[in-house]
This record gives C-alpha cells, structure tokens and sequence, in this order.
C-alpha cells in the first residue's frame, strides 16, 4: 500500500515531461506557449486529485458519486489541451510518423487518439448532463418518452 501511495503522489509529475519538451523547443522563450503548459499542467492535476478523491471514496466502500464524470471531463479537457501544446510546440512535425519524425511519431499518435477520450466511458455531452443534474441540480431535459418501453420510441427511419 505505501508503495502504491508513493507512486500515486509521484504521478501529477508526468506533467513535467510536456515541460522539458516545451523548454527544450523554446517553450520558455515564448509566453504564450509557457501560459497554455502551466494550464495544461493545472489541468492535470485537477483531473489526478479529483480521480485520488473518487478512489479514496471507493476504497472506503462510499458509493459512487459524480466524481467520476468531473473526473472523465477533466481527463478529456487535458487531453485536448495537451495536444494543443504538443501541436504548438512540435509544429507542423507534429503530424509526422516514423524514426525521422518528432519523437518517433509519438505526438501524431496522440493527436489521433485524443478525439478518443471525450467518446470512450460516455461523451462529454453526458457527463456534463450527469454534473449538472447531480452536482447543480439543474432540472433534467424534458422527455416525452417515459411513459413507453424504449423499444416504442419512434426514431428515424433510414430507407
């Protein structure tokens, strides 16, 4: 258990990759560049301490709470917000694959995986229906359809 507990605090520390990439492709030169790292990177950690919460939660036999949706839209935003910085930093490279390419294509691969994230576990339209009707309380969207099993509902026809 404490070794796992080290590893979990040692983890919002995978952030400073992304740094020493962006320092080394003149990230520290260029103010707009350092701005959207240091949001990226507060991201991050807002989405590893939320997941801690949610974990710690679990572990205590709490049932599961809305945590999980914060959790999966933060993990979407970083991901977008990541590779926007990847992008700027790597530049035009950045859509290169192979050894000659910019890190071996590693950010390619990631600029096609991230779209990905906001889908897999339920979109992101879901989980901000999910934290607004849970976290805020909002009223939920009118339904026309609860009064039929879903197999009446009428949907679109494809001819």
């Amino acid at each position: 258990p404490d070794a796992d507990l080290s590893a979990r605090r040692r983890r919002p520390q995978a952030g400073a990759g992304a740094a020493r990439r962006a320092a080394g492709a003149g990230g520290r030169r260029d103010a707009d560049r350092r701005r959207r790292r240091d949001a990226s990177l507060s991201r991050h950690l807002f989405e590893y301490r939320t997941a801690r919460r949610s974990r710690a939660a679990q572990e205590q036999g709490k049932p599961q709470g809305p945590e999980g949706s914060i959790g999966k839209l933060a993990a979407s935003i970083v991901a977008r917000a990541a590779n926007q910085a990847h992008t700027q930093i790597a530049g035009p490279d950045a859509m290169l694959t192979g050894d000659d390419s910019w890190m071996d294509g590693t950010i390619a691969e990631i600029l096609v995986s991230t779209p990905a994230i906001s889908i897999a576990g339920g979109t992101d339209e879901i989980q901000r229906n999910i934290i607004s009707e849970r976290i805020l309380k909002m009223p939920k969207e009118p339904r026309t359809d609860t009064d039929r099993p879903f197999r009446d509902v009428p949907r679109n026809q494809v001819s």
